[in-house]
């Protein structure tokens, strides 16, 4: 099946079924350039934070590619619950 587009001047443009595919396949492309930046401006932006406050946060240094590979850009990884502390262990003093 093939589409037509008018054109200012009467003339028509034929598009076909390979048209549309490789339209769809530039802007998949681009659609994952663009999460790989966003991916690598994440990485970037964790590795830049101290260590105690990557602890706050659930987070050690080792997993920032991990995380962020699974877990997508920093406003997704935001929205997503992180792990919670440990409450288990009692640090009252024994004498």
């Amino acid at each position: 099946m093939k589409n037509t587009v008018n054109m200012k001047d009467n003339s028509k443009v034929v598009h076909g079924e390979f048209g549309r595919g490789l339209l769809s396949q530039v802007i998949r492309t681009f659609h994952r350039i663009q999460a790989l930046i966003e991916r690598k401006k994440a990485i970037r932006h964790l590795n830049t934070l101290p260590d105690r406050l990557l602890r706050d946060i659930g987070v050690e240094r080792y997993q920032i590619h991990e995380l962020v590979r699974t877990r997508g850009t920093l406003t997704q990884l935001a929205a997503q619950p992180t792990r919670q502390p440990d409450t288990s262990t009692d640090f009252r003093r024994v004498a």
